[in-house]
């Protein structure tokens, strides 16, 4: 019930509900409230009002602006049990899951089990006489004397661990009342202290597979034993020792202290050899830790493996292998550069002895050689070739090819063309360095780059003006052959005919005889006579040819022609060369 005369109720699902002027109103999402479900609804001391629901808190303040609280103002949980206003001003939350929230200053502050609480589901708070605040979990009744918190339990005498919504009370004479699920509960605040005396912490026993320990002066532990190490230790305390918690660090291993709860033993396994201090503390039920910290301090003790004088011989050992592997390295390094070494000088003494090879071949070719490079210019030539055109070796290299060799039926460039384009075989006019001019046969080659191009034009060069004249003699020859022959055969064709001739003259002759003209017989006579004139001619003609065939006619003797080019090529080729290994 409001101060104002307003009667709120809050249901399950159809929000909140309030009475007014003899009326009922209905509160619900569409009215901003954050869920239909509504757990409690109240008033505080400024005026504010307040409805915790499922979905978040609704706040209405004294000037009427409305506030909603949600998981965005830090509310781990939304679903809120219940509300309480302590004797400060501050209002509480309980929350189904986000444990307490209590909101001073337009902030909220979260307790949870980090703080001590033993759940995070909050059914109830409430508020003693000594303005300490209780609030109700699923794991016992806890109590908040700032800034620890301590509970009870069934163990401590609560009639279940879990509470009811809402169910507490502070009666006249000052108790709070719990309810549980098990029954209600009543606690006379007023005998509940505040503090109790610390717990007390004992370190029973070391234990290892090969012993256990209880005296632990000067304590050393063989490497083996170090494999696994189980401490067992207690914390004494006279108000519900069951609700002890245990907390243990092993200095030169842990980090951070472990909280071990109600455990009294940890096992540590596989310490590495070196000094440890192994420190256990406890905290009683209601959050006091103890004042004395128990320790034991020991060492494990290295295996041989494990000290100094063993890694020193390792370390030696591979310092010695490493020094052996790196003299077998450099031993097989060397063998292989001294036979690197060698295969080098033998492919160098082969390359040598071919070059020589070739050298000399080229030196001793009958015909003339040379090297010019793409643009035409001569790079390289052979002892030949400086006969042929009569310079020296140094003056015919950096000349331009047409310097040397030209056409009469083509240009310069025509010529380059017909030699660099392909293989080729061409007469050119050779210049010789006295100024007289050859016919000089050329064979063209070729070397090109990778790419294709054309790097080296390679020519043979040779002079062929005494076979040119042979040639032009023995066509000579031949047409001179050709005329006797034609004057023989003409002349024994007249012959033939003039033979003919008298033969018929004489029959003529004969006839004519017996008719006795005189004029005819002497025309015949005169015939007679021009007839054997033309045959002695003929045969004159004849013994002539056969003459001319005999004798000189024909000035070129051809097996003397050819005995003497078999001689010049003889001593043109003879040149000696040294058998390759």
């Amino acid at each position: 019930c409001a101060p104002n005369g307003e009667v709120w109720f809050g249901t399950f699902n159809s929000g909140a509900i309030v009475y007014r002027n003899e009326r009922f109103a209905a509160m619900t999402t569409n009215d901003s409230l954050p869920h239909i479900s509504v757990s409690q609804i109240y008033q505080d001391r400024q005026g504010r009002f307040w409805i915790v629901t499922d979905g978040g808190i609704y706040m209405r303040d004294q000037n009427q602006q409305t506030h909603i609280f949600d998981q965005m103002d830090n509310l781990q949980s939304p679903a809120i049990y219940c509300i309480y206003e302590d004797q400060a001003g501050d209002m509480w939350f309980g929350t189904r899951f986000g444990g307490a929230l209590r909101y001073a200053g337009d902030e909220f502050e979260v307790y949870d089990e980090n703080d001590g609480l033993p759940s995070k589901t909050i059914y109830f708070i409430a508020e003693d006489q000594q303005r300490r605040m209780w609030l109700g979990t699923n794991d016992g009744v806890a109590y908040f004397h700032s800034p620890n918190f301590f509970y009870f339990d069934a163990a401590s005498g609560l009639a279940d661990n879990e509470c009811n919504t809402r169910a507490v009370m502070r009666d006249r004479e000052g108790w709070m009342w719990f309810g549980t699920i098990g029954g209600a509960s009543r606690v006379n605040v007023a005998a509940v202290p505040f503090t109790s005396v610390p717990p007390r912490v004992d370190i029973l026993a070391l234990e290892t597979k090969f012993h256990r320990y209880r005296s632990f002066a000067n304590l050393t532990l063989p490497a083996k034993a170090a494999n696994e190490i189980n401490f067992k230790f207690g914390a004494l305390s006279f108000i519900n020792e069951n609700a002890n918690t245990n907390l243990v660090k092993l200095e030169g291993f842990d980090d951070e202290w472990k909280n071990l709860g109600a455990e009294h033993e940890i096992r540590y396994t596989n310490l590495a050899p070196k000094q440890y201090t192994l420190w256990v503390r406890g905290v009683n039920a209601y959050g006091q830790a103890s004042s004395d910290t128990a320790k034991v301090s020991f060492e494990v003790l290295p295996a041989f493996y494990q000290t100094a004088w063993f890694y020193a011989g390792c370390a030696l050992l591979l310092l010695g292998l490493g020094y052996g592997i790196f003299r077998l390295r450099m031993r097989q390094a060397r063998a292989r550069e001294r036979e690197l070494e060698k295969a080098v000088a033998e492919k160098t003494e082969r390359l040598q002895e071919t070059h020589s090879f070739l050298a000399t071949v080229k030196e001793s070719l009958p015909i003339g050689l040379l090297v010019l490079d793409a643009k035409g210019i001569i790079v390289d030539n052979n002892r030949a070739a400086q006969e042929l055109f009569g310079f020296a070796a140094s003056d015919l290299r950096g000349r331009e090819l047409h310097a040397l060799l030209s056409s009469p039926l083509m240009k310069r460039d025509a010529v380059w063309e017909t030699l660099a384009g392909q293989k080729a075989e061409i007469d050119l006019v050779g210049m010789h360095k006295d100024g007289h001019r050859f016919v000089c046969q050329i064979h063209s080659d070729h070397v090109n780059n990778g790419d294709g191009k054309l790097q080296f034009l390679i020519l043979t060069c040779e002079n062929i003006d005494e076979r040119k004249q042979l040639e032009a003699k023995l066509i000579e020859n031949e047409k001179q052959l050709a005329m006797v022959d034609l004057m023989a055969g003409m002349g024994d064709v007249l012959n033939n005919k003039l033979s003919g001739i008298q033969g018929y003259i004489d029959i003529l002759k004969t006839e004519l005889a017996s008719l006795a003209n005189q004029e005819s017989a002497r025309a015949i006579a005169w015939v007679q006579g021009s007839i054997h004139d033309m045959s002695k001619v003929i045969r004159q003609l004849i013994d002539c040819s056969a003459y001319l065939v005999k004798q000189a006619v024909v000035a070129t003797d051809l097996r003397q022609e050819l005995r003497r080019l078999e001689q010049h090529w003889n001593d043109k080729i003879k040149f000696r060369i040294t058998p390759m290994p």
